[in-house]
């Protein structure tokens, strides 16, 4: 891509895609609810009523993010308008129709790969991302040099179509369907899933705004060059901490199971969790920091001091993010949301207030040491509630 359409646009994409991402405000947070309740159910061997949350959160994800993306389309229109360069104001509107579809299609593919994750088939999940990420690579190379910048956004549709029709077969094939098209939706369900999604909204929410807040202030106070390099520092560190979080991630449907069960050695589970989290990305990310100037070299060509900070304060916080993640996937696990919700909120209000201060200080780099003290405050909070709750001391 640096080689194709350059940092600059590079830089555009990132914005665009960020400000895009935005919409899945209205998926009303079913996605993440799917896990919980296809657990639950398959805890008690009802895989009827698991397949009745997976047609029914697809279904709903899908209208949802398509009336929603409709609507909230001029609204985007108009702020990707505000934080691009006028030069490119036009390019960053043509790609933005694009990156809506992208959203859409990958949301609803979310649907079923949170069912292959509620399943406890995380090992499938990870053949369907693995090929997918192939195929997008494979794409990229083939349609960036044909259609420049738009080349990439039809890469990511490609990818996004591959992993919604890998979710359904993978999915057919655990439950022993022929298809797992969605054709059954209960307002039951449904209203079941909501009173879980409500406070998973909150998380996505946050979770949604953050990548625009932190890109909207790096291009305002430090450019769209900047937010290119912080792009690709952002992609390794972030591509880096999924061997950790996936590997977490199994944690949600045991913990969904084992909590509807008496004696469920919740604590005991966390413990050997975090241990071997510990133990591994501390390590890891400290290898990150320090080979960050011959990644640059390697990457870029040159020592690029914006990716190279940038690099480093993000595997810091990573860090630290990273040996939440036992915790935190605890907590959806429960369905104990509350010390989630409230972590979220902190990191979103500390990432404006310590990004606008960052950036007024320190141009640039500013933002992201501002982003990277608002995760790890936040992601701290949920770690020290989660301790104190269970009683397990810091020597523990």
């Amino acid at each position: 891509l640096l080689l194709q359409i350059g940092i600059y646009q590079l830089g555009i994409w990132s914005m665009v895609t960020a400000v895009a991402s935005s919409a899945g405000i209205a998926q009303l947070g079913l996605g993440g609810s799917v896990v919980k309740f296809v657990s639950r159910y398959l805890a008690h061997s009802d895989s009827a009523s698991a397949i009745r949350v997976i047609q029914t959160a697809a279904i709903s994800t899908a209208v949802l993010l398509f009336v929603g993306g409709l609507l909230l389309y001029p609204v985007l229109h108009w702020i990707v308008g505000k934080v691009v360069d006028s030069e490119s104001v036009k390019i960053a509107h043509e790609i933005l129709l694009l990156s809506l579809t992208v959203v859409w299609i990958n949301t609803v593919a979310g649907v079923f790969q949170s069912g292959l994750d509620g399943a406890q088939r995380i090992d499938l999940r990870g053949y369907a991302v693995m090929s997918g990420s192939l195929i997008y690579l494979l794409c990229v190379y083939i349609l960036v040099p044909i259609y420049g910048l738009t080349g990439l956004l039809y890469s990511q549709i490609v990818q996004a179509c591959f992993l919604l029709v890998a979710g359904l077969v993978m999915l057919g094939y655990i439950f022993r369907k022929s298809t797992l098209l969605p054709g059954c939706w209960e307002k039951s369900v449904f209203r079941d899933m909501l009173g879980y999604g409500v406070p998973f909204q909150i998380i996505s929410l946050a979770q949604i705004y953050t990548d625009p807040i932190t890109k909207v202030l790096l291009g305002y106070f430090g450019g769209l060059s900047a937010v290119g390099y912080y792009e690709m520092a952002n992609r390794i560190v972030m591509q880096l901490r999924t061997l950790f979080v996936a590997a977490n991630q199994v944690l949600i449907p045991v913990v969904s199971t084992i909590n509807e069960k008496p004696g469920s050695g919740l604590v005991r589970l966390y413990q050997k969790s975090f241990r071997v989290t510990f133990f591994i990305a501390v390590p890891f990310f400290a290898l990150v920091v320090s080979l960050s100037p011959l990644i640059s070299e390697l990457w870029i060509g040159s020592y690029e001091q914006v990716f190279v900070f940038s690099v480093c304060l993000l595997a810091i916080s990573r860090c630290i993010n990273t040996l939440s993640a036992p915790s935190y996937f605890s907590y959806l696990g429960t369905g104990s949301l509350r010390p989630v919700v409230t972590g979220h909120v902190y990191i979103t209000f500390l990432n404006v207030l310590l990004g606008v201060i960052g950036g007024m200080t320190v141009p640039g780099i500013g933002v992201v040491l501002g982003w990277s003290l608002a995760l790890s405050v936040g992601t701290m909070y949920v770690v020290v509630t989660f301790h104190k709750e269970h009683e397990i001391t810091l020597k523990q």
